[in-house]
């Protein structure tokens, strides 16, 4: 049996696979033990939630939605209207979708329009950052949603982005028309001047001379000559005109980005694909782990740990990434250009015209050379009179023209749902956020108990201590504290039944006869002396012959807990200063006697190894001792208790749950092993807690006082 222990404590084994009732108790046993700091860290947690929540503003969240190509013609080849802005914003390709007039609508003059309207006291990019301007997929909706302290305010946010950028693409419209209407403006006064001093002279002319007509040749000349002149003029026109709005155009496109952005495409993540072959790996590896280990094995939980980092590096990864994006021409600067080249286009063009009837006007006055004086005179003053007539009634036209484009402009982006305060979306949800924030309060609080359990590797409690080592544990004593005596009576009567189990494993459970027996630890303060007085004692009360030994020769403490004293003890005996007989001491108890460690030495090792220790303990045999109980010096420390060990039938490690881990105990076997002790026994866990559970009052009851225990 001492094989196959030193075998699990050196491997580190645990029991088997625990079933899940096991595990549940292990659960409960560790809130059990941290359920104060338990309630103090889900409390503190909560109580942050709860004043985050509090201090934390309500937003709300409204949504309008506008479908934009009301209007677009099946061809983009046809313009649907008249107006070249619109034009450009109705036909459009199928590249620049929903995305196109999302961007355009998140331009900042639409956001500045929004400001001004609603007298908002924020910036243009502050604004844009609490609305999100989305293109509903496969479909021509965008969704404008606004996020404001204030229900009301978010609704008219979203309906104000709505209407500004309508209104925004009206403008685009309507400058056209402003422009045209300010070159007219200024030149409708000069016309009408020009007409009325050309009616006049006509009308002189034709009272002071009397002269109601020309001849047929000579009328048809002035006419051809008059058509020219009216050509020449409103070509002019149209040059002057051309020039303003080209000037207009060439400044409106200078404020525009050239480029929108258009459709993007995703594809998936090559790095999620990536992390999921590596997932999968994990998963088999660790599978084929599970097989062949428990859980508690390293590579088992170096497995499950890599697994953990994957999938949380999955989880933090995006499932697509943007593979491409399209980068389009925006349509309104595009048209604008497309403008400007036929302004130039029709500036050129009616220049050569103009060229062109300078020519064959110059043929026209040879001929009128010819004619009479008065007939040359009237003709200039009719052909005068026609020009201007002619001139004024073209800006009359195009200025009516202007002023319908302006007043009539026109927009192919339609609000289908305006924003409405009652149904704006509150958020964060009060109630959801405080279920979510209290279930992962009380993740956090478990796992810190767990956390803090697991590194502090004291085993506190007698099913962890089963857990841990098993069947190999001789005993387990309960902590018997002093301040306990009163309340807890039931405390020492469990001590003493533990003891008296602890007696019967060790003698009476055994087919050999086990006559000395030592006691030692890790390290000092594990309690070994006192349980070994009171195992001393316990034999003593069953009848049987006892000596307790004090070998710790360095720090000696039983002649100070038997209240005896010191003066001749195992130094002496095996030193040869005095028998065995003159240095034992009786105690109080009937049976126990007491061999204290004797006379202080420099170097006790050395004794230990020349003393005949071997020969002490025949002695103390034949004299009639029974049994020999022997209170070793710590094992770590200092090698006195190995010397000592050897020489005796088993060896006890006593380790304490309070101070001593499974770790350290496990250290402390492989090192007696390493000292050459063969003989161990196995191990007593001291002072384990112990609560009051439905036996206590039964061990009161049934023994009623309990012996009182040094």
């Amino acid at each position: 049996m001492i094989d196959v222990y030193q075998s699990a404590l050196r491997s580190g084994q645990r029991p088997p696979v625990r079933d899940a009732f096991a595990l549940f108790q292990e659960w409960g046993g560790i809130f059990n033990r941290r359920k104060r700091l338990f309630l103090i860290a889900l409390g503190s947690l909560l109580g942050l939630l709860i004043l985050t929540i509090l201090v934390t503003p309500k937003m709300y969240t409204s949504d309008a939605s506008v479908i934009v190509g009301m209007g677009r013609q099946a061809s983009s080849g046809d313009a649907p209207t008249n107006l070249p802005i619109l034009n450009a914003l109705m036909i459009v390709s199928g590249i620049q979708s929903g995305e196109t007039y999302a961007e355009l609508m998140s331009e900042g003059p639409v956001a500045s329009q929004v400001i001004a309207q609603l007298g908002l006291k924020t910036s243009d990019k502050a604004l844009l950052s609490r609305v999100r301007i989305e293109p509903v997929n496969n479909t021509s909706i965008i969704r404008i949603s606004a996020t404001w302290p204030s229900r009301e305010m978010s609704a008219r946010i979203a309906n104000a982005f709505a209407t500004a950028f309508i209104q925004h693409e009206r403008n685009l419209v309507a400058s056209q028309a402003e422009t045209a209407m300010n070159f007219l403006s200024a030149e409708m006064p000069e016309a009408a001047a020009r007409q009325r001093a050309a009616d006049t002279a006509l009308s002189a002319f034709q009272k002071s001379h009397q002269v109601a007509d020309m001849s047929t040749q000579a009328q048809a000349t002035v006419n051809a000559l008059t058509t020219l002149d009216v050509k020449a003029g409103q070509l002019n026109l149209d040059r002057r005109q051309a020039a303003a709005e080209l000037h207009s155009d060439v400044a409106q496109s200078g404020a525009m980005n050239p480029t929108t952005s258009g459709s993007e495409s995703l594809s998936p993540n090559p790095v999620v694909q990536e992390l999921r072959t590596q997932l999968a790996q994990v998963d088999t590896q660790l599978g084929a782990a599970r097989k062949l280990y428990t859980e508690r094995h390293p590579a088992v939980i170096a497995l499950l740990d890599q697994k953990q980092q994957i999938e949380k590096q999955i989880a933090q990864e995006p499932a697509t990434v943007v593979s491409g994006t399209s980068t389009v021409v925006n349509p309104a600067y595009e048209q604008l250009t497309q403008q400007a080249a036929g302004y130039r286009a029709e500036i050129a063009s009616d220049e050569a015209g103009l060229g062109e009837v300078a020519a064959q006007r110059k043929s026209l006055l040879g001929k009128i050379k010819l004619l009479p004086d008065e007939t040359l005179q009237l003709a200039a003053l009719e052909r005068n009179a026609r020009q201007a007539e002619a001139v004024y009634g073209a800006l009359q036209q195009r200025m009516s023209d202007a002023m319908i484009a302006k007043s009539t402009a026109i927009s192919d982006v339609t609000i289908t749902q305006p924003a409405n305060p009652d149904d704006a979306i509150s958020h964060p949800s009060r109630l959801a956020i405080l279920l979510i924030g209290a279930l992962i309060s009380l993740i956090l609080a478990s796992t810190l108990i767990v956390i803090l359990d697991y590194l502090d590797r004291r085993a506190r409690c007698e099913a962890e201590i089963r857990a841990a080592f098993g069947r190999y544990v001789l005993g387990v004593l309960p902590d018997l504290d002093a301040s306990d005596e009163q309340s807890l009576p039931w405390l020492r009567a469990i001590a003493l039944e533990s003891l008296l189990k602890l007696v019967r494993s060790i003698w009476f459970s055994r087919p050999s006869d086990l006559r000395s027996i030592a006691f030692t630890s890790p390290r000092a303060g594990d309690g070994k002396s006192t349980l070994a007085i009171n195992v001393a004692w316990t034999l003593a009360e069953m009848q049987q012959r006892v000596l307790l030994i004090d070998g710790d020769l360095r720090r000696p403490t039983l002649h100070k807990l038997l209240n005896t004293t010191n003066d001749s003890g195992l130094t002496d005996v095996l030193s040869g200063a005095s028998t065995l007989s003159e240095s034992v001491r009786k105690t109080a108890v009937r049976g126990l006697d007491l061999l204290t460690s004797g006379t202080p030495l420099a170097a006790p090792a050395l004794l230990l190894q020349s003393g005949d220790l071997d020969a002490l303990v025949r002695n103390a045999e034949a004299v009639g001792y029974q049994r020999i109980i022997v209170d070793l010096p710590a094992i770590m420390p200092v090698v006195d208790a190995a010397s000592i060990a050897e020489k005796l039938d088993g060896t006890i490690l006593v380790v304490s749950a309070a101070t001593t881990s499974a770790e350290l105990a496990r250290e402390a076997v492989s090192y007696v092993e390493s000292l050459g002790i063969t003989n161990l026994l196995g191990l007593v866990v001291n002072r384990v807690r112990r609560d009051a559970g439905p036996d206590a009052q039964y061990y009161v009851r049934t023994q009623g006082t309990p012996l009182a225990l040094p």
